[in-house]
């Protein structure tokens, strides 16, 4: 069964089986957020305004320690670039933000996370990209077919909150399915390559044959 659900900022909310899918009007989503205006229009008896919701306290306090981890990463990478990583060289605030952060928890079935929540699963970090956030499903995972519009993998170190910052220098490591930033630089498969073009969500790895967003540098060390 599919709920079609219209927020108040004209965006777009479909639920397949329970498992809401936000379309925004804007951006990577425009051309999908038009086709589905397009069927609600001709279907308004399908479609339900979703009204103003209010947050939780538990959902609050979840949104904070995102926003908590999303400085933390920004104070470790911070480090990692004036070298200070591997003494761990923290002051006492940067310690409690951390904490409060949780860096990073595993991905569990039944967990809800808001956007923005950075998790791990199978080693590789993950961020919540859909605004209405998602409730994690056992047959759903990150890594799952489809699930790209929910979970985005990141260049981070899981461990240590540590993230490359795209030179050629510090590259990020590709991973399949990320974001991908035109001009920034990622290391696949011991070549370093430089991305032509920015792309959401990408699923062609760059030593795709006669790709041009793709532009091999050299061998990595």
């Amino acid at each position: 069964m599919q709920i079609i659900k219209r927020t108040i900022d004209n965006s777009y909310v479909i639920e397949k089986n329970g498992m809401p899918y936000h379309v925004p009007n804007e951006g990577e989503f425009a051309e999908e957020w038009a086709e589905i205006n397009a069927y609600a229009e001709a279907h308004p008896d399908e479609v339900t305004l979703e009204e103003p919701y209010v947050p939780t306290d538990e959902e609050i306090a979840e949104a904070e320690r995102a926003a908590a981890e999303r400085e933390a990463n920004a104070v470790l990478a911070s480090k990692s670039r004036a070298n200070m990583v591997q003494t761990m060289s923290f002051t006492s605030s940067e310690f409690a933000l951390l904490a409060k952060a949780e860096l990073f928890p595993v991905w569990t079935v039944g967990e809800t996370y808001p956007q923005g929540r950075r998790i791990q699963h199978d080693g590789i970090v993950y961020e919540v990209v859909v605004s209405a956030g998602v409730t994690a499903q056992e047959y759903q995972p990150p890594s799952g077919e489809g699930m790209l519009a929910v979970y985005r993998p990141l260049s981070v170190d899981p461990e240590t909150g540590t993230e490359s910052d795209g030179t050629q220098d510090n590259p990020y490591v590709y991973i399949y399915g990320m974001d991908v930033e035109k001009d920034s630089y990622y290391s696949y498969n011991d070549r370093l390559y430089k991305a032509e073009a920015d792309m959401p969500a990408c699923v062609w790895t760059p030593d795709t044959e006669g790709l041009w967003q793709w532009t091999e540098i050299t061998e990595t060390a």
